[in-house]
């Protein structure tokens, strides 16, 4: 037969529950049984000790209807001190005296102190508490009583007037009930050994149900662990209701995944070959405009230099020659572009990098009238980690990149920063922009607006970049959020690797 978890659970809250009841009761009896009883046999025997005491003072009171009652004598002081020693003798636990008013006491008196010896000094922690109590009952003409709750123990005080003259003269007694529970230690220990049992019970349980689950569990996992991805296996029914829920859920995915993952292999394939096919026509497409261009005028100069002679014939040549070199400059970017992954993190200073940047391409700036500015500086002493050669070609590229595009009397900017853990540097110019259709592609290879241009300098920026785990974006002119002019962004992380 098999148990639901929510069977399984329920009994053990029910045990739970159980538990706490008899914990309940357990306590009441306790408070009821411990100290409340200790609480009401102290407080009887505060009253009968306090008038015991004054009934024996009122016999002592009685001797000196011949002779006045002196109690600033010492003899006095002396008597009644005897006296309620001899009355307090019989409550263990219990001391007192006698004051006059409330700031004279003229006995005191604690015959069965713990320590075995009688103790004669007043108890200067509690006077505070006696005080009161005594101004309580002279104020009431009445006995008076009080208790004080502390951490484990309560103070209850009693006190009763006494028959004058002199007025204004108490007695008064005190006691200290701790807070145990006495005989109703053997109650709770009962209970206590009861709870303990249960405990243990519903333990072994619920030890028994987690081997038993985890058995389960520990199968399903070596039939999942011991067959390869690949094979995608069938998972067998535990016998546990929950479990097979579960295994019938994973048999269902695990259907599917094999469906998902033979469609995904062969989208990857045709994806793949798309791609490459696309790659190979972008490729070819650019190869072939920036090589046929070339090859063209050399045919046209080097027909022209064979149907002429002397000045024109040498004309020809050296236009011949500057295709060639154009060429040659081609082959250069394109083997520039295939090693931009090979980058050397080390430690270099902002501050003097980017003034590096700027003044080596101070001369074309000055040369198109264009001014050039860090805004704002970087720090003194702020470094970070990167390839300082291939990144210094990377800024190269956009700050010439940035001159071609802006007219004379513009302006280019550096804005460094530092934002979490990238460093952050926006080159931005007051030229026409970037239309937001051409944002993504700038980065493409022999993408460009420039006749005389290859289209190699962007992605080798954004080459370099990914190679250092960062990236490099470009912003689109937006008239809504103000930005205008050419903006490109480049991130690197600090710690310079590539991913």
């Amino acid at each position: 037969m098999k148990f639901s978890l929510r069977s399984i659970l329920g009994g053990l809250w029910a045990l739970i529950v159980v538990l706490c009841l008899a914990l309940a009761l357990l306590m009441h009896e306790l408070f009821e049984q411990g100290v409340g009883a200790q609480l009401s046999q102290a407080n009887q025997r505060l009253e009968r000790a306090s008038q015991e005491a004054a009934r024996r003072f009122g016999r002592y009171r009685a001797t000196f209807e011949s002779r006045t009652f002196a109690p600033d004598e010492s003899s006095t002081r002396s008597d009644i001190t005897l006296l309620m020693g001899a009355v307090l003798a019989a409550y263990p636990g219990v001391e007192g005296g006698v004051w006059r008013g409330s700031d004279d006491s003229l006995a005191y008196a604690f015959p069965t102190h713990e320590a075995g010896i009688e103790k004669k000094d007043l108890p200067a922690a509690e006077l505070p508490q006696i005080r009161e109590i005594i101004r309580s009952s002279q104020t009431a003409h009445a006995p008076f009583a009080r208790r004080f709750d502390g951490e484990r123990a309560s103070l209850l005080i009693r006190a009763c007037p006494l028959a004058g003259p002199p007025e204004n003269l108490t007695v008064w007694v005190m006691t200290r009930v701790p807070l145990d529970v006495g005989k109703s230690y053997q109650q709770i220990a009962l209970g206590l050994g009861a709870l303990l049992f249960l405990g243990l019970g519903s333990g072994v349980g619920v030890l028994l149900l987690l081997r038993r689950w985890m058995r389960r569990v520990r199968e399903l996992e070596e039939a999942i662990v011991l067959t390869r991805l690949e094979d995608l296996p069938v998972l067998p029914e535990t016998g546990e209701r929950e479990l097979d829920r579960v295994v019938g859920a994973l048999n269902h995915l695990t259907a599917r995944l094999k469906a998902a993952r033979e469609d995904g292999v062969r989208l990857s394939r045709d994806l793949a070959r798309a791609d490459r096919l696309a790659a190979l026509g972008r490729m070819a497409a650019g190869l072939t405009h920036e090589i046929g261009n070339p090859l063209a005028a050399m045919r046209l100069r080097a027909e022209n230099g064979l149907a002429a002679d002397g000045e024109r014939s040498h004309s020809a040549l050296r236009a011949v020659l500057v295709q060639i070199l154009r060429l040659e400059e081609l082959l250069g970017a394109l083997r520039l572009l295939t090693k931009a992954g090979e980058i050397r993190p080390r430690g270099v200073t902002l501050g003097p990098f980017l003034r590096a940047q700027l003044e080596a391409v101070q001369p074309a700036a000055v040369k198109a009238g264009i001014a050039l500015r860090i805004q704002p500086p970087p720090k003194d002493g702020e470094e970070w980690i990167f390839d300082e050669k291939s990144v210094s070609r990377a800024i190269e590229n956009l700050l010439l990149n940035a001159i071609q595009h802006t007219p004379a009397g513009g302006q280019i900017t550096l804005a460094p920063a530092i934002v979490d853990d990238y460093w952050k540097l926006t080159i931005s110019d007051t030229g026409p922009g970037i239309a937001p259709a051409d944002a993504e592609s700038v980065f493409e290879p022999f993408v460009t607006t420039r006749a005389e241009g290859m289209g190699l300098g962007l992605s080798l920026v954004r080459e370099i970049v990914e190679a250092h785990g960062g990236r490099v974006s470009c912003l689109a002119k937006d008239a809504a959020s103000g930005t205008s002019g050419g903006v490109f962004v480049l991130e690197i992380p600090k710690n310079g690797k590539s991913k």
